[in-house]
């Protein structure tokens, strides 16, 4: 008889244990919220071209005459030197010198003469300039200040400043000073050229590579295993155009709603280049972007330190065979540990998943047993209820996650600097990165990151 009692002790001593598992509530991480960022898009314009072709269409010489028969009469030929530009601030000077020649006659009084106005007297004539004298030095300055309008066209206004006649041509015999007179003649033909100049410059227009830009920076951009970033533009503001030597240069603000998706739509709807305006506050370059690791590979990591060695309660030995990850709730994490020795059986356990921000390590806080497991051990093993497991889990599922962060950040830094066309190219420096929420999945653990980067889209016109 006794022989049978001892004999249903060892039997149930050995029996498994083998609670129920916990219910589990499924849900999925909600969408990150969108953050309106901005771009900053420095724009180059080189002016070379345009001002060549001012030079070409200025005309090298400038004449012109009048011969009233009472007071003084003249002509004039101007030949220009080839024309300096000057480019400062937002306006370009074009300083245009050169040689002038000029004849001038000279009637005190006229009268009628059988229908023909004659002089009273002889007329007076004079020179400087011409007849082997050297070409008296005439210096012309225009200003064309230049803004960007709306169709992302030059705007240029031209005035010309001033038209000066630096060796006066003085006639001492007539104690008269033909300069003003001269000036002002040669000023009313150099006007005419304002229209052209300003012609020449409207013609260059940044629209063509902002098209291109803006219809490549709708495509996403591969991030390897981490899905596809969408910067999603949604307008432009510009600012003043300044100059540095024979550079325009320009700074764009594009405004965007980047967003991170898994996976890449069939067809991506893009929208056309919206007009431009007013430059508005700039917002960093922020994003939310998910970190996603299976299950898979981190009950790989997990099992690596907690099987590493045996667990002693009670001068009983336990051993861990194997760990398994699994869904609770959307904030609660599950383990299902399998373990072997005095006793075997499996048991669950629950808590709540956290990242370290220095150190970027995941790790269990609130560790417990589950209320199956607890209501299973107290009755059949109460001995395994115990502290020891509670610690040795604790401190043996600590997952770094560094190595997928860093991946994701290099990652990350290569898709936000690439060429985007000929004349554009995208260039981002990250400047923070860090871990802002935990969600429980199904089949994952999602580590929801923050980055701000300081990012620019250069665009170069020819």
């Amino acid at each position: 008889m006794k022989f049978h009692y001892f004999l249903f002790l060892f039997l149930c001593s050995c029996k498994s244990i083998v609670p129920l598992p916990p219910e589990v509530i499924k849900s999925v991480a909600p969408k990150p919220k969108i953050i309106l960022s901005s771009i900053t898009m420095p724009v180059e314009i080189n002016l070379q071209g345009g001002l060549k072709e001012i030079e070409t269409r200025v005309p090298l010489k400038f004449m012109g005459e009048t011969h009233p028969c009472f007071g003084l009469g003249y002509s004039y030929t101007f030949d220009r030197e080839p024309i300096v530009f000057g480019l400062h601030d937002n306006t370009i000077v074009f300083s245009v010198s050169g040689g002038l020649g000029l004849n001038v006659n000279y009637c005190p009084g006229c009268h009628d003469l059988f229908g023909k106005e004659m002089c009273v007297v002889p007329r007076v004539y004079g020179s400087c300039g011409t007849n082997g004298e050297a070409r008296r030095k005439l210096v012309t300055q225009f200003q064309t200040s230049i803004k960007l309008n709306k169709k992302y066209l030059l705007e240029p206004s031209t005035k010309l400043n001033y038209v000066q006649l630096l060796d006066p041509c003085q006639f001492s015999f007539m104690k008269i000073n033909v300069t003003r007179e001269i000036e002002s003649a040669i000023y009313n033909e150099l006007i005419q050229q304002e229209k052209e100049i300003d012609r020449q410059i409207s013609a260059i227009s940044l629209r063509p590579q902002l098209i291109e830009a803006w219809d490549k920076l709708q495509e996403p951009i591969a991030l390897n295993n981490f899905g596809f970033l969408y910067l999603r533009p949604k307008n432009i503001g510009f600012d003043e155009i300044t100059f540095n030597k024979y550079t325009a240069t320009t700074n764009l603000s594009l405004s965007l709603a980047p967003a991170v998706l898994s996976n890449r739509p069939l067809k991506t709807i893009k929208t056309p280049l919206p007009e431009a305006e007013v430059q508005t506050e700039e917002k960093p370059f922020a994003l939310s972007i998910d970190v996603v690791s299976t299950y898979d590979s981190l009950n790989s990591m997990v099992n690596k330190t907690l099987r590493a060695a045996p667990v002693k309660i009670k001068q009983k030995t336990v051993y861990i065979d194997s760990v398994a990850l699994f869904q609770v709730s959307q904030d609660t994490l599950g383990l299902k540990l399998v373990f072997s020795g005095y006793k075997k059986g499996l048991l669950y356990f629950k808590g709540v998943p956290k990242i370290d921000s220095l150190t970027q390590k995941l790790y269990i806080t609130n560790l417990s047993y589950t209320l199956s497991t607890r209501s299973v051990l107290l009755k059949s093993a109460k001995w395994l209820y115990s502290d020891k497991i509670l610690a040795h889990i604790q401190q043996n599922s600590t997952i770094d996650l560094l190595p997928h962060i860093d991946k994701i950040k290099e990652t990350i830094s290569l898709g936000l600097n690439q060429e985007i066309s000929s004349e554009a190219k995208l260039s981002g420096k990250l400047l923070t990165f860090s871990t802002k929420k935990i969600y429980v999945g199904e089949n994952n653990i999602l580590v929801r990151c923050f980055m701000t980067a300081d990012m620019k889209l250069k665009i170069l016109i020819p």
